[in-house]
Parts: structure tokens; sequence; C-alpha cells
């Protein structure tokens, strides 16, 4: 198969990596998909990536044209719902879609909503800030990770994404295993626990039950297991935990053990919505459900 036209959904963090370089090499058959103020706000102001002001060509969800190729979704995760809905117009019967957030839980929704042979797997590696419509950054500083769930034998859906990569010259790594996740976060980073971002605004309350403040959701994860650590680094936690006996009834899991007992920054790796704790009888419910799908 031939990727020839191309479109991104998200112009945040995630998609200034991307952008520049997929317009450079395929010109006006890659553009942006929005609607509404984003449109509005694109076509009059643009976004600056490293001092170059872009506008990109658009496309709204509602219009009904040429589908593409290949779709890269690089909105937060609490847009991704919607970004389901925004790109249903774009896709065909030989569309590939590949979601830049981290954590399989992206892939799942995809499958679900348009069919396994349409999704690849992928993950970024890249620390990108955006501030007043401006990015700076090292292009060749971070990768994207993709492919089939195992890539022993590279698919002709893999090979044909590469090729765009290449022609688009965006560092990227098509890995063996892609669901070995946390094996590979440990590896980096020493600790790392399976997480997702919250969907709920969450209050601090008072012991009256009265509301003192509102976190920013964008900051708050809700942690899952697996947690994995280094041996030594979390061995040596639980060692500092039981001479400080006083200290022990206010840990409630391992990732807070080495917040507080090492220097050691614990790192969120996205992992699924469905990977739910069964604590209560509620919860029993909800797995059954997913089971059955």
């Amino acid at each position: 198969m031939k990727i020839k036209r191309i479109a991104l959904i998200g112009l945040g963090a995630m998609g200034v990596f991307f952008a520049p370089r997929l317009y450079e090499a395929f010109g006006d058959d890659f553009y942006i998909i929005a609607g509404g103020e984003r449109k509005k706000r694109l076509e009059s102001k643009g976004v600056t990536i490293n001092g170059v002001n872009y506008r990109f060509p658009i496309v709204t969800p509602e219009e009904q044209g040429e589908p593409a190729d290949l779709i890269l979704i690089g909105v937060k995760g609490y847009g991704f719902v919607q970004a389901i809905e925004d790109i249903r117009h774009q896709v065909g019967e030989h569309t590939l879609i590949l979601s830049l957030l981290n954590g399989v839980d992206s892939e799942e929704q995809l499958i679900q909503a348009f069919g396994e042979e349409h999704v690849l797997y992928a993950y970024m590696r890249m620390s990108i800030v955006m501030k007043d419509g401006k990015a700076d950054f090292d292009p060749y500083w971070g990768k994207i990770h993709f492919g089939e769930k195992k890539n022993d034998v590279l698919s002709d859906r893999v090979l044909a994404v590469k090729e765009v990569f290449d022609h688009a010259d965006i560092p990227y790594e098509i890995d063996p295993d892609m669901l070995k996740r946390l094996r590979a976060d440990v590896g980096n980073y020493g600790a790392c626990v399976a997480a997702m971002p919250v969907k709920d605004t969450i209050k601090i309350a008072d012991n009256a039950h009265f509301a003192v403040s509102t976190p920013d959701r964008n900051t708050l994860w809700m942690i899952q297991t697996p947690q994995v650590f280094d041996f030594r680094l979390i061995w040596g936690a639980y060692c500092s935990m039981l001479e400080d006996k006083p200290e022990q009834k206010h840990i409630t899991d391992d990732a807070m053990l080495v917040e507080c007992y090492t220097d050691k920054k614990v790192y969120m790796s996205e992992g699924s919505y469905r990977n739910i704790k069964v604590t209560t009888p509620e919860d029993i419910g909800i797995a059954e459900l997913f089971l059955k799908k």
C-alpha cells in the first residue's frame, strides 16, 4: 500500500513534532482536522514552530471528501473520544490510524470504533512545551515508536508508515513487541506505574465536606497496577520505611513509598481505562462488562 494523503488532529505538543515535516514532504496532501474556534484561530494566527509561523491546510470534521490514507491523533487524553468522532469522515476503506497518546487504551477505543484493520500501535518519546501557540524544540530529540503488536516481520501497513516517516525525516523506531512498555519504562526511569489521566473534576474538601480548592485536572493521574521498580531502589525504600515506623501509616502504595524514601521520580506510563481496581461489588459488574466485550 502507498500512503499519499495524511491528516493530523491535534496541533499541540505532540502534533507540532510531525506537522512541519509532513507539510514540507507532502504539501497540500497533508492537512489538519479542526473546526469551530480552533479552525478560526489556526487560520488567523497559525502556529509558530521553531520560529516559523505555519498556516497548514485545514479540513473540518463535517467535510466529506477523499479520505486520508493515514491519520495521526495528537490530542490530549480528555479530548480523545471527541477526536474519534471528528475523524470519522476522513476514514476510508484503507485508512490507517495512529494514536500518539502513550498507552494501549487509545488503540482499544480506535479498534472498537473503526476495526482492527485500521489501527496500528504507537507511543511517543519526546518533550515539547507549547506556550501561547508557539513551540521551540530540537526536532531530532525524541521519536515515535509504532507498529503492529508484534513486529518480528514488518507488515505492509508498517512498511507504508515507515516510508512516510523516512520521506518526512521523522525519527521513529519499530519495537519488536509494542506491548512491553512498562518493562521499557522501568529500564529508562527506574520507577514507573501504570496510570491514566483523570476524566473527572477533583475537589479538595475540608473535614466538613466543603470544597477548599480544585486542582488542575491536567496534572492528575489515576494510579493502576502494575507498578514496576528497579529492585535495589524499591528494596532500599522498604528498608528505610521499616526504620521509620511512625510514618508507615501514611504510605498507600509502592510508588508513594519510592516518592517518600528516595529521590527518584516515578514515571506515569499510560495504561488503560479498562484496567480498573476491583474493590467494591460495583467494580465486579464493570469488570464483567469489560470481559463480555
